[in-house]
């Protein structure tokens, strides 16, 4: 899931730039939040997550965690930025795969068909 919303996001960036609308679109990666995201995944999964970012002492509370989605929904310095992905308020590369054009238009086309709407 994650992939997919950083491919999606890379996808609706290009699609607003193309028919010149000013609007900026980013991801995001808040880190290891301490948090109960993903417990309804079942306990050994959440204790999993936990765990690994314990072990990798990455392991932040949720106010620490949404600091990135702050900036970029306030600073001044991004908001003429669109398609990049950041961490810790810096734009950084996300994975290979999620830079796969033909995967994201893949997603934007299911996503489309699935939700019954055509847009861009």
């Amino acid at each position: 899931s994650k992939l997919a919303n950083i491919l999606f996001t890379y996808e609706l960036s290009s699609r607003l730039k193309l028919n010149n609308y000013k609007i900026m679109v980013n991801t995001l990666n808040p880190g290891g939040v301490a948090s109960n995201f993903a417990k309804n995944n079942g306990l050994v999964s959440w204790l999993k997550h936990i765990a690994y970012h314990l072990i990798k002492k990455e392991l932040i509370l949720p106010k620490e965690g949404c600091q990135t989605i702050i900036y970029l929904a306030s600073s001044s310095e991004v908001q003429d930025v669109s398609g990049k992905y950041f961490y810790l308020n810096k734009d950084i590369k996300s994975s290979s795969e999620s830079y796969n054009k033909e995967s994201a238009k893949k997603l934007w086309q299911l996503s489309e068909d699935l939700a019954g709407v055509k847009f861009l």
